[in-house]
């Protein structure tokens, strides 16, 4: 639908790729967005609605991977170009890599070369093979779309509707990311459950050390007050013989006793 919009606007996008869609978030997190309009154009005139004409002589504009045959072959792009580019997408999504990645050469025409005579040399039913039918049948109907020609966006909802009921899958908005996110976010509890877990047995052991300090500090002072009261004892007891053997007299001078 994203691309649709963007051809009953009048527009071209020549740069489908999955870097181009983003999923929102918050309350629009089950919203696709299409971004990036810098390569995009205008494929009919705003006013007379006369489509551009049709030529061969155009460098490539886009994202080579993704990139229609037609296009890399130098022809001027049209809606059909942008709905190739879609299906190498959804390909991508189903394969995990395309064909063509990974193509190394001397330089960059080379490379683009060896890309384009790969993606040429692959039949629909290859890039498809093991998955359902729909797949084949889109990339088919996609490339049998003339340079004019409008593509049926309801015949293909309809086409991918079909295969999702068949398949008894249900819009509950639960992508594969969703699953991730729920999965992290349960990992992220169970990290900060252990961390505040770690962190009370952290502050037992800290109690614990400050109670044994507090035993220390108490065992000292009673140590000390067991000194002082021993040594205060000796003097005492130190004080009380030199008493008894002497005695004051008149101003203060002693007098031995015999």
């Amino acid at each position: 639908m994203r691309l649709e919009c963007v051809h009953e606007h009048g527009f071209i996008h020549r740069d489908v790729k999955p870097d181009n869609f983003l999923m929102g978030l918050g309350e629009q997190s089950n919203k696709l967005y299409l971004i990036d309009f810098g390569l995009s154009k205008r494929y009919k005139d705003s006013d007379s609605h006369t489509h551009i004409p049709y030529r061969k002589d155009r460098n490539l504009t886009g994202t080579v991977r993704y990139a229609s045959i037609n296009a890399q072959m130098g022809v001027e792009q049209s809606r059909r170009d942008d709905m190739e580019s879609l299906c190498y997408c959804v390909m991508y999504f189903n394969l995990g890599k395309l064909p063509w990645q990974g193509i190394t050469a001397a330089n960059k025409k080379q490379k683009y070369e060896k890309i384009l005579a790969k993606k040429s040399s692959v039949t629909i039913a290859e890039l498809c093979k093991g998955f359902p039918s729909e797949f084949a049948l889109l990339m088919t109907y996609t490339r049998n779309l003339r340079f004019k020609d409008p593509p049926d966006h309801v015949y293909l909802r309809q086409l991918f509707g079909i295969l999702l009921r068949s398949l008894n899958h249900q819009y509950d908005f639960i992508y594969d990311w969703t699953q991730l996110q729920q999965q992290q976010q349960q990992r992220d509890r169970l990290r900060r459950a252990n961390e505040r877990e770690r962190e009370r047995e952290r502050q037992v052991d800290r109690n614990r050390e400050r109670e044994k300090e507090r035993l220390r500090e108490r065992d000292r002072g009673q140590e000390q007050e067991r000194r002082l009261k021993t040594s205060t004892q000796q003097a005492d007891r130190s004080n009380g013989r030199l008493s008894g053997k002497y005695d004051r007299i008149g101003d203060g001078a002693i007098s031995k006793r015999k």
